[in-house]
């Protein structure tokens, strides 16, 4: 099923409690790493995408709000 035109999604977490925004994150374990990489890649994707727009939230973890333009 496609979304709606002006049809939203969120997605929870995207901030990874502002990991995604650390230079260096030596200091995290191997664990919080890849889930700091996974966003860092989904938030890149979400931004490069011409057919939505989004709205990055910083509360809690983050909340990324995205919707369909065309």
């Amino acid at each position: 099923m496609k979304d709606r035109v002006r049809g939203m999604i969120l997605y929870d977490n995207t901030l990874w409690s502002g990991t995604v925004a650390w230079e260096d994150d030596s200091s995290l374990d191997g664990h919080m790493k890849s889930v700091k990489d996974v966003f860092v890649d989904l938030n890149k994707k979400l931004a490069s995408d011409s057919r939505i727009q989004i709205s990055q939230l910083p509360v809690g973890d983050g909340l990324t709000m995205c919707m369909r333009l065309h």
